[in-house]
Protein backbone atom coordinates (compact mmCIF):
# COMPACT_ATOMS: atom_id res chain seq x y z
CA UNK A 1 0.00 0.00 0.00
CA UNK A 2 1.28 3.47 -0.82
CA UNK A 3 0.10 7.06 -0.58
CA UNK A 4 1.01 9.50 -3.34
CA UNK A 5 0.03 13.02 -4.36
CA UNK A 6 -3.18 13.15 -6.37
CA UNK A 7 -2.95 14.54 -9.90
CA UNK A 8 -5.47 15.86 -12.39
CA UNK A 9 -5.52 12.42 -14.02
CA UNK A 10 -7.02 11.10 -10.74
CA UNK A 11 -10.11 13.36 -10.92
CA UNK A 12 -12.40 10.60 -12.19
CA UNK A 13 -11.60 8.16 -9.41
CA UNK A 14 -11.71 10.92 -6.76
CA UNK A 15 -15.19 12.03 -7.84
CA UNK A 16 -16.34 8.40 -8.08
CA UNK A 17 -15.09 7.53 -4.59
CA UNK A 18 -16.69 10.72 -3.26
CA UNK A 19 -20.06 9.85 -4.80
CA UNK A 20 -20.07 6.41 -3.16
CA UNK A 21 -19.39 7.66 0.36
CA UNK A 22 -21.08 11.02 0.82
CA UNK A 23 -24.74 11.97 0.61
CA UNK A 24 -24.30 15.72 1.17
CA UNK A 25 -21.51 18.27 0.91
CA UNK A 26 -20.28 16.32 -2.11
CA UNK A 27 -17.15 17.60 -3.84
CA UNK A 28 -17.05 17.86 -7.63
CA UNK A 29 -14.08 18.02 -10.02
CA UNK A 30 -13.53 21.72 -9.32
CA UNK A 31 -13.18 21.08 -5.57
CA UNK A 32 -10.62 18.38 -6.21
CA UNK A 33 -8.75 20.54 -8.74
CA UNK A 34 -8.46 23.25 -6.08
CA UNK A 35 -6.79 20.83 -3.68
CA UNK A 36 -4.53 19.34 -6.34
CA UNK A 37 -3.37 22.65 -7.81
CA UNK A 38 -3.19 24.92 -4.74
CA UNK A 39 0.29 24.73 -3.21
CA UNK A 40 -0.91 25.14 0.38
CA UNK A 41 -3.27 22.15 0.19
CA UNK A 42 -2.55 18.45 0.17
CA UNK A 43 -4.46 15.94 -1.93
CA UNK A 44 -3.26 12.37 -1.48
CA UNK A 45 -4.49 9.14 -2.97
CA UNK A 46 -4.00 5.62 -1.60
CA UNK A 47 -2.99 2.83 -3.96
CA UNK A 48 -3.53 -0.81 -2.99
CA UNK A 49 -2.68 -3.61 -5.48
CA UNK A 50 -2.42 -0.98 -8.27
CA UNK A 51 -5.95 0.25 -7.49
CA UNK A 52 -6.86 3.69 -6.20
CA UNK A 53 -8.83 2.84 -3.06
CA UNK A 54 -9.07 6.09 -1.10
CA UNK A 55 -7.92 9.66 -0.63
CA UNK A 56 -7.67 12.56 1.76
CA UNK A 57 -7.74 16.33 1.38
CA UNK A 58 -5.90 18.49 3.89
CA UNK A 59 -5.39 22.21 4.25
CA UNK A 60 -3.66 24.35 6.85
CA UNK A 61 -4.72 27.40 8.82
CA UNK A 62 -3.05 30.66 7.81
CA UNK A 63 -0.78 30.65 10.84
CA UNK A 64 -0.05 26.93 10.28
CA UNK A 65 -1.12 25.80 13.74
CA UNK A 66 -4.07 23.64 12.63
CA UNK A 67 -4.50 21.16 9.79
CA UNK A 68 -8.06 20.80 8.50
CA UNK A 69 -8.98 17.38 7.20
CA UNK A 70 -11.67 18.26 4.68
CA UNK A 71 -12.20 14.78 3.30
CA UNK A 72 -11.06 11.23 3.91
CA UNK A 73 -12.73 8.52 1.88
CA UNK A 74 -12.16 4.85 1.12
CA UNK A 75 -14.03 2.81 -1.48
CA UNK A 76 -16.77 0.86 0.36
CA UNK A 77 -15.49 -2.58 -0.65
CA UNK A 78 -12.01 -1.69 0.67
CA UNK A 79 -13.23 -0.45 4.05
CA UNK A 80 -12.33 -2.39 7.20
CA UNK A 81 -8.87 -3.21 5.80
CA UNK A 82 -6.91 -0.56 7.77
CA UNK A 83 -6.73 1.79 4.77
CA UNK A 84 -8.36 4.62 6.72
CA UNK A 85 -5.81 4.12 9.50
CA UNK A 86 -3.02 4.13 6.90
CA UNK A 87 -4.30 7.47 5.55
CA UNK A 88 -4.62 8.96 9.05
CA UNK A 89 -1.03 7.93 9.80
CA UNK A 90 0.09 9.70 6.62
CA UNK A 91 -1.82 12.83 7.65
CA UNK A 92 -0.17 12.85 11.07
CA UNK A 93 3.24 12.34 9.49
CA UNK A 94 2.61 15.34 7.23
CA UNK A 95 1.56 17.45 10.24
CA UNK A 96 4.70 16.50 12.14
CA UNK A 97 6.76 17.46 9.08
CA UNK A 98 5.27 20.97 9.22
CA UNK A 99 5.17 21.17 13.05
CA UNK A 100 1.39 21.45 13.06
CA UNK A 101 0.08 20.35 16.46
CA UNK A 102 -3.63 19.85 15.71
CA UNK A 103 -5.86 18.17 13.16
CA UNK A 104 -9.50 19.18 12.92
CA UNK A 105 -12.38 17.88 10.88
CA UNK A 106 -16.13 18.20 10.55
CA UNK A 107 -18.33 15.17 10.33
CA UNK A 108 -22.08 14.73 10.11
CA UNK A 109 -23.61 13.81 13.46
CA UNK A 110 -25.57 11.10 11.62
CA UNK A 111 -22.33 9.45 10.42
CA UNK A 112 -22.02 7.21 13.47
CA UNK A 113 -19.57 4.85 11.74
CA UNK A 114 -17.31 7.79 10.83
CA UNK A 115 -17.50 9.37 14.29
CA UNK A 116 -16.60 6.03 15.88
CA UNK A 117 -13.71 5.60 13.42
CA UNK A 118 -12.16 8.95 14.38
CA UNK A 119 -12.75 8.35 18.10
CA UNK A 120 -10.89 5.05 17.76
CA UNK A 121 -7.85 7.07 16.63
CA UNK A 122 -8.08 9.61 19.49
CA UNK A 123 -10.07 12.37 17.83
CA UNK A 124 -12.35 14.16 20.29
CA UNK A 125 -15.58 16.02 19.68
CA UNK A 126 -14.94 19.66 20.56
CA UNK A 127 -18.27 21.17 19.48
CA UNK A 128 -21.49 20.65 17.55
CA UNK A 129 -22.57 22.78 14.62
CA UNK A 130 -26.24 23.09 13.78
CA UNK A 131 -27.66 22.93 10.26
CA UNK A 132 -24.36 23.50 8.45
CA UNK A 133 -24.88 21.23 5.47
CA UNK A 134 -27.06 21.88 2.42
CA UNK A 135 -29.70 19.50 3.80
CA UNK A 136 -29.71 21.37 7.15
CA UNK A 137 -28.08 18.48 9.03
CA UNK A 138 -25.74 18.93 11.96
CA UNK A 139 -22.02 18.23 12.34
CA UNK A 140 -19.40 17.71 14.97
CA UNK A 141 -16.02 19.36 14.94
CA UNK A 142 -13.48 16.76 16.00
CA UNK A 143 -9.85 17.38 16.88
CA UNK A 144 -6.71 15.43 17.58
CA UNK A 145 -3.58 16.77 19.24
CA UNK A 146 -0.52 15.40 17.47
CA UNK A 147 2.03 13.66 19.66
CA UNK A 148 5.67 14.36 18.87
Amino acid sequence: MEVRSATLSDLGVLVYTESLNFTHDIFNENHFKYYILHKDNIAKICIFDSISVGYYLLKFSKNKNIAFLDKLSVLPWFQNRKIGMFLLNDIEKKCREFNIPRIRLRISTSNIKGVDFYKKYNYNIINALLEIYENKSNAYTMEKIIEY
